[in-house]
């Protein structure tokens, strides 16, 4: 359970890979990105993103599992993507890299893109 904005970030980021088989985000498209995040910018990335990542919808928008699930004649529902996770099936997603100066981070899902007038 994430106690604050970011922590699902910080828990990946400091969590010892070798010790799990996959990880599971109970949660909307919002946990997820923080999970990539973390990964990616772990020293030994390459290994980490090698945990497969299973999503259960439990937010706002869903946006990720919903176009994981419905493509294969899945409805999104926490049933569905529960099953698929426990059946290991997975697909593989890109990842876009997004830098500004110093700062980077990584989008699965969407961009958002303003300019200020």
């Amino acid at each position: 359970e994430t106690k604050y904005q970011l922590h699902a970030k910080d828990i990946v980021k400091s969590m010892d890979v070798s010790k799990y088989d996959g990880i599971v985000c109970v949660s909307g498209d919002g946990v997820l990105v923080e999970v990539v995040n973390g990964l990616l910018e772990r020293e030994d990335w390459r290994t980490a993103l090698k945990l497969p990542i299973g999503m259960v919808p439990a937010g706002s928008g869903n946006g990720m599992i919903k176009s994981l699930l419905e493509p294969v004649g899945l409805p999104c529902s926490a049933t569905s993507a529960t099953i698929s996770i426990i059946r290991g099936r997975s697909r593989s997603l890109d990842v876009a890299t997004i830098k500004q100066g110093t700062t980077k981070f990584f989008s699965v899902l969407m961009l958002a893109w303003g300019l200020v007038a």
